[in-house]
């Protein structure tokens, strides 16, 4: 019996922390957060009331300032919808507290973490492909790699007369890169044009 009353003790203490990690989220890109908040006086319940003023929800990223959200959460039900704007959504780590400010408090506060990618630090390959260049800087490595898939899953077609192999993009419609042979057809290659994907 004690170790039940123990148990119930930690589970309701558990549910006030209040504490919710969020997977990634791609960085700069407005997203909305559902959460559900635990009722203040019965911490294993939700709250389904909350009503949010300015200073009930704030937002911290990278570690910086708290500041108060674009845009205060909406009711849908048993839970709700925080919308963050592209703004907001600028950074690698994202911090959302949602704490009522009301002297009797209504929910037990609440926290919200949120990683995102695809930012300057090049957590994801379109990041990297986006910004990174080969080694005299002449293309983009997207502009590479879709040179690369014209090779590999575009349409190539070999004239014999003029030994050129041209190469066009998945659809056709897009040559990718033209290459001349030399005359032994042994690998040389007398010149080659390169025509890639411009975003």
């Amino acid at each position: 019996m004690r170790y039940a009353a123990l148990l119930a003790t930690f589970l309701a203490l558990s549910a006030f922390a209040g504490d919710v990690e969020i997977g990634d989220r791609p960085y700069g890109l407005a997203t909305t957060i559902n959460f559900c908040l635990p009722d203040y006086d019965s911490p294993t319940d939700f709250e389904t009331a909350a009503t949010f003023s300015a200073g009930d929800v704030t937002i911290r990223k990278d570690s910086g300032t708290e500041t108060n959200v674009a845009t205060l959460p909406t009711d849908r039900g048993s839970c709700y919808d925080l919308p963050l704007s592209a703004t907001e959504m600028q950074a690698d780590r994202i911090q959302i507290v949602i704490a009522d400010q009301d002297a009797t408090k209504v929910w037990a506060d609440t926290s919200i973490n949120i990683e995102t990618y695809g930012a300057s630090g090049l957590h994801d390959a379109v990041s990297w492909l986006a910004q990174c260049e080969d080694q005299d800087g002449t293309y983009t490595c997207q502009e590479i790699m879709s040179v690369l898939f014209s090779a590999l899953a575009g349409v190539c077609t070999y004239t014999s007369g003029t030994r050129t192999l041209a190469c066009q993009d998945p659809s056709g419609t897009e040559t990718r890169f033209t290459m001349v042979l030399g005359t032994a057809l042994d690998g040389d290659i007398d010149s080659s044009t390169v025509t890639p994907f411009t975003p």
